[in-house]
C-alpha cells in the first residue's frame, strides 16, 4: 500500500495556508551568521529553513504563530524569548521585530521575522524537537547550504543581511 503524496501548502491549489517563522541573527566580527533548521520532514524535507510553521486558530497573529513555532522548534515548546533572554539586546521589543511578507497568487501567505541577537548562542543551548527538525546550524550569510527553502534567500536580502546591514525598526 503507497501513501499519498504529501502536498506542499504553497502549491496546493485548493488550499490556503498561513504561517510564520523567525531568522535568528547575530554579526560577528566576521559579518552575519543566521541559525537555520534543516527539516525533519515535508514538505521541502531535508532543506535548510528558518523555524517557524503554520497558524493555529487560537494564535492571535503571525508574530504570536512566528515565536509559537520557533519555541517548539529550537526549545521543544519553552518560551524562545526566555530562552535567548541573555543574547537579547537590552532594548529587544518583540513588537519592534523586522517582518517580511510572502504571499503566493493561490492566496497562501508567510511572515519572516528578524530577531538580531546581541550574543552567539552556542547550539547545545537548544532542545529541538526532533519529529520536525533533523538538525540546526549556523552559517555565515557567504556561505549558506546548497539544500536552502526558497524565502530563507528573498529573507537575507530583505533584511540586508546580505550585500548590507541588518535593517532595524525604529
Amino acid at each position: 500500500m503507497s501513501l499519498p503524496p504529501r502536498v506542499d501548502p504553497f502549491e496546493a491549489p485548493d488550499l490556503h495556508y498561513f504561517g510564520a517563522g523567525v531568522i535568528l541573527g547575530y554579526k560577528g566580527s566576521h559579518g552575519w551568521e543566521v541559525l537555520l533548521a534543516q527539516r525533519g520532514e515535508h514538505p521541502f524535507l531535508g532543506y535548510w529553513s528558518v523555524p517557524g510553521g503554520g497558524r493555529n486558530p487560537t494564535d492571535r497573529n503571525s508574530l504570536f504563530t512566528a515565536l509559537r513555532e520557533a519555541s517548539e522548534e529550537l526549545f521543544q515548546g519553552q518560551d524562545i524569548l526566555e530562552q535567548l533572554g541573555r543574547w537579547l539586546a537590552n532594548d529587544f521589543e518583540p513588537s519592534r521585530m523586522p517582518i517580511q511578507k510572502h504571499s503566493t497568487p493561490r492566496g497562501n501567505s508567510w511572515r519572516t521575522y528578524f530577531l538580531e541577537l546581541a550574543g552567539k548562542p552556542p547550539l547545545d543551548s537548544f532542545a529541538i524537537m526532533q519529529q520536525e527538525v533533523a538538525q540546526i546550524a549556523w552559517y555565515h550569510v557567504g556561505a549558506l547550504p546548497e539544500q536552502i527553502h526558497p524565502c530563507v534567500m528573498s529573507s537575507l536580502e530583505h533584511f540586508r543581511l546580505i550585500n548590507g546591514s541588518a535593517m532595524r525598526r525604529a
